[in-house]
């Protein structure tokens, strides 16, 4: 089973978004790594408004790089507005970063994973967040970064 790990940079609808992402993962059969280390699968979601969200991304996309280079079939992913703001050059730039999707396209996120097509989804909130599997961090005992790598808290549920 290929296994996933998401980074969540920045604001709460980043963190909000990476849950979708990995309910999107799941039901298409992957499962969720403990650490990025474990990942076949690496998905950067990334944030344009907290600041040095972006130099974080970048350190982090410059560790898979090296990662990459000694396991070839790791696939790394970029989520989220910083993706969508760099979609004319994140391919040039990253040339090791194999699909992107921007805030409103997350939707798409495994039709550019798979290969098949363009390895970008950027620009229309046709497919809107809302639509996308759900699966709640509360509910869960992981925690994801934000812009000064802490734990986001967890609200308890209410069911």
């Amino acid at each position: 089973m290929r296994r996933f790990h998401v980074t969540t940079f920045g604001c709460q609808m980043n963190v909000h978004d990476s849950e979708r992402i990995k309910g999107m993962l799941e039901s298409a059969g992957m499962g969720e790594a403990p650490s990025d280390a474990d990942a076949d699968v690496l998905v950067f979601n990334t944030c344009t408004i907290r600041e040095k969200a972006d130099e974080r991304l970048v350190q982090h996309l410059e560790n898979a790089k090296n990662r990459k280079a000694t396991q070839p079939d790791l696939q790394i992913v970029v989520a989220g507005c910083w993706a969508e703001s760099q979609r004319d050059a994140i391919f040039a730039q990253f040339p090791w970063v194999d699909a992107a999707v921007g805030p409103g396209r997350i939707g798409s996120l495994r039709d550019v994973m798979s290969g098949d097509g363009d390895r970008g989804a950027f620009g229309s909130f046709d497919d809107f967040a809302a639509d996308l599997p759900k699966r709640r961090e509360r509910d869960r005992k992981s925690t994801c970064l934000n812009s000064s790598h802490s734990s986001v808290s967890r609200m308890p549920s209410s069911a």
